[in-house]
């Protein structure tokens, strides 16, 4: 992408270089998933037909002969797979806090974006703008001026400062719980709610989830009934009556499959449960 701009006092001369893809590295610590998905592959094909259209946008790593990519990581992944040993570039003399916040800005456009990588967006452009020396207090109330770092960051998003903490909340959540909002197994709202709770409570709410699928697909269902076999009766007999009195078929166990971990989930649920409704009391308190 061509066109991002950057938080600089002066617009950064770039330069433009076709650049070998061994000397290019990803952004460190960037929370842009690169998948070998459909799209890749699409975007692959592409870029053997057509080359890369778009340059990457990249700058020069300290002391080094070599650059991290700002945007561009897709098709930079796409470019490997097509063979191609080098791509074309722009690089943009940028520090490090400049860096973050151009990757975040290049990249929340995209359509497909999980809540995870939105997350962790806003984390790293609210970490590079503290280093800039902006507001970040994550205790402000809904009053807070316009320079408010979160209010800021939601206006180029069109989403409100509270929701962008709400995002941010999400990085606190343990990496399996957090896939199960990627997923959308858990809601937005709920997910933020989790956030409050320690790890090891964390855990012990991913054990319980996961014992609680198991127990559901463990469940016996009888077969349905099948029809009598004599001649000139078709009414259907149970399978219990074909078993014979109160037996189940054979090789079928109604026990369901008990872990040493049940026990203490059982016990350690009710202070979990606890813990949320404590953590929403003394957050309701604060901003009142």
């Amino acid at each position: 992408m061509t066109n991002t701009k950057f938080r600089t006092n002066t617009p950064p001369k770039k330069k433009a270089a076709n650049i070998q893809v061994d000397k290019l590295r990803t952004f460190e610590g960037h929370p842009f998933k690169v998948l070998d998905d459909e799209d890749m592959n699409n975007l692959t094909e592409s870029i053997k037909a057509q080359g890369i259209i778009s340059p990457l946008i990249v700058r020069a790593i300290e002391s080094t002969d070599e650059y991290e990519v700002i945007s561009g990581h897709r098709r930079l992944h796409a470019a490997i797979k097509a063979g191609l040993s080098e791509v074309p570039a722009l690089i943009y003399p940028l520090d490090r806090s400049e860096a973050m916040i151009a990757v975040v800005d290049s990249n929340l456009h995209r359509e497909k974006l999980l809540p995870s990588e939105k997350a962790f967006a806003y984390k790293m452009k609210m970490d590079a703008m503290k280093q800039q020396g902006k507001r970040t207090d994550l205790t402000l109330s809904q009053a807070a001026t316009k320079s408010d770092t979160a209010a800021e960051i939601g206006k180029s998003q069109n989403e409100s400062r509270d929701q962008v903490f709400r995002y941010i909340r999400l990085t606190y959540l343990i990496p399996e719980l957090l896939d199960k909002v990627d997923g959308g197994i858990i809601a937005l709202s709920p997910a933020v709610e989790l956030s409050y709770l320690s790890k090891e409570q964390q855990k012990i709410l991913l054990d319980a989830m996961n014992l609680q699928g198991n127990l559901k697909k463990n469940r016996y269902s009888p077969p349905p009934p099948i029809l009598n076999p004599s001649a000139g009766n078709t009414r259907r007999k149970s399978p219990k009556t074909l078993a014979g009195g109160n037996r189940r078929p054979s090789g079928i166990s109604l026990k369901t499959d008990s872990t040493p971990a049940a026990p203490s989930i059982s016990k350690a649920l009710p202070s979990v449960t606890k813990s949320i409704r404590e953590s929403n009391t003394t957050r309701k308190i604060t901003k009142s």
